[in-house]
């Protein structure tokens, strides 16, 4: 039995962060293989540690909402929360 090597080219805002959006996936047998044109190292090390920090930034939101009991705080981290997704 021949199998055929199948490739197929997707675009979507799930695919991994390095790949930009973009992945190639490669079906030959049992092995699968995804690749893609990848951003640069200093660009995905940037966008990640600008989540981690956003991310961060609500439990400060959260306890200024307790403590001072204010909605104004509670919008903050609503926002803080829903970043747009990563290029993930």
């Amino acid at each position: 039995m021949t199998v055929s090597r199948r490739t197929f080219e997707g675009y979507s805002y799930r695919t991994s962060s390095r790949y930009g959006s973009r992945a190639t996936v490669s079906v030959d047998g049992p092995a699968v293989a995804i690749t893609g044109p990848r951003i640069d190292a200093i660009v995905y090390r940037l966008w990640t540690g600008t989540q981690g920090v956003v991310f961060w930034l609500i439990v400060p939101a959260l306890l200024a909402a307790m403590i001072a009991w204010g909605w104004r705080y509670l919008v903050l981290a609503n926002l803080l929360q829903s970043t747009p997704p990563s290029w993930a």
